[in-house]
């Protein structure tokens, strides 16, 4: 065989190589998906309280812009409880097999004799604090009633570093309703000492 011959019979056999190993690169980051979605880990994760509010309004809409209704009052805002995980790995599919990550609950109070329907009102979470670790849904919610109060759940992502420190997290919320107005927003600071010392904050 001539060398010329050869250098094309190597090129045609490691192109073959190639395209195999691809193919079964694709197979394995299927199955590793399949494995991750099926876990329970995948659940007690990623799951919260919180539900869409309205999935007929299209991502796109602008809720900051939207019309003010002032029948919708400013919400009354509480921090139910902040947990915080200096152990939590910063490997998303560590964090999956972990199954742990840290958590915030907040109340909202809603006047039970107000003009509007809590049945037909859902809230949009806004962050004010940057890589804060939080995650925020950037779609209006609803939660869970508990009484005359509505509980939302937000997963919360540090490092063993950034637990290390105070947590201090400022979040602006208002109300919506199913007519895509909102109401005038109020500002929540979350605060929690380090993790380290006490692990959680009531």
């Amino acid at each position: 065989m001539s060398s010329s011959a050869f250098r094309t019979f190597r090129a045609g056999f490691q192109m073959k190589a190639d395209a195999t190993m691809c193919v079964v690169r694709r197979v394995l980051a299927g199955l590793v998906l399949l494995a991750c979605f099926a876990s329970p880990a995948f659940a007690c994760l990623l799951i919260t309280s919180n539900r869409l509010f309205d999935r007929s309004v299209p991502d796109t809409f602008q809720w900051d812009k939207a019309r003010m209704n002032r029948a919708l009052p400013a919400p009354k805002l509480k921090t139910a409880r902040i947990d915080r995980d200096p152990d939590i790995p910063t490997s998303y599919v560590r964090r999956i097999e972990s199954c742990r990550s840290g958590m915030v609950s907040v109340w909202i109070r809603w006047p039970r004799a107000g003009k509007t329907d809590i049945d037909k009102t859902g809230f949009q979470f806004k962050l004010l604090s940057p890589d804060s670790g939080l995650s925020v849904d950037d779609v209006p919610v609803i939660g869970v009633r508990e009484g005359d109060a509505i509980r939302f759940q937000f997963l919360l992502f540090e490092s063993p570093y950034a637990a290390k420190d105070p947590l201090e997290v400022k979040m602006q919320v208002y109300a919506v309703n199913d007519k895509r107005q909102r109401g005038p927003a109020s500002t929540l600071a979350l605060r929690a000492p380090p993790a380290c010392s006490t692990g959680s904050q009531r």
